[in-house]
């Protein structure tokens, strides 16, 4: 195992991705702590001495028609999945800050989310946080910090849990700073997007 570099948080479902991110991280030398969908995030970095990477996987929302969608229920799904994502941004930062090379990285869809059937919500969703990883990496880039989003297509076309788990370590290793605000897509395949 290399020396250690500090310790990275990831966050969302405990599922084969979460298992590969964290064996690739912990091959990079960070120590990993896990935050289930549901963790507090003040409690998570408090737990995470010499935070260095956070890693924040955003979810799907179920699928439904726009028509159909009750207004309010649409609007708590989608707002939920981002202040998630806030919260544990915020949370974070001060140790991200202070480590000097913080890497935020976020697990989405990306514009892909808008092209699945019945989508307006995971649409919004995704096409939401794009925007807050680019202003994250606007605002955060001067303190050390870059932010960048790996995208992984959503559907029919399977993604390698290994392939997604090393965009994240290059993202968040020692050369990751070069890179801020951008979409890395994984896949084999498939339309193209920015």
């Amino acid at each position: 195992m290399a020396t250690s570099q500090g310790s990275a948080l990831v966050a969302g479902p405990d599922d084969d991705l979460a298992g590969a991110l964290a064996q690739r991280l912990s091959a990079e030398g960070l120590a990993v702590h896990p935050v289930g969908t549901g963790g507090d995030p003040a409690a998570a970095v408090a737990g995470a001495e010499g935070l260095r990477v956070l890693v924040v996987r955003v979810g799907l929302l179920p699928p439904a028609r726009f028509l159909d969608a009750d207004p309010d229920a649409w609007f708590t799904a989608v707002d939920a999945e981002l202040l998630r994502l806030h919260r544990l941004v915020r949370a974070a930062l001060p140790a991200l800050r202070a480590s000097g090379r913080g890497r935020v990285v976020v697990l989405g869809a990306g514009w892909d989310a808008a092209g699945l059937p019945s989508s307006t919500a995971a649409g919004a969703l995704h096409g939401a946080v794009v925007a807050y990883v680019k202003t994250l990496a606007r605002e955060l880039g001067k303190q050390g910090i870059s932010a960048n989003e790996v995208v992984v297509p959503p559907g029919a076309r399977a993604v390698d849990v290994e392939d997604v788990a090393d965009a994240v370590a290059l993202l968040a290793g020692p050369h990751g700073g070069a890179t801020t605000g951008q979409l890395l897509r994984c896949g084999r395949g498939g339309d193209l997007r920015p």
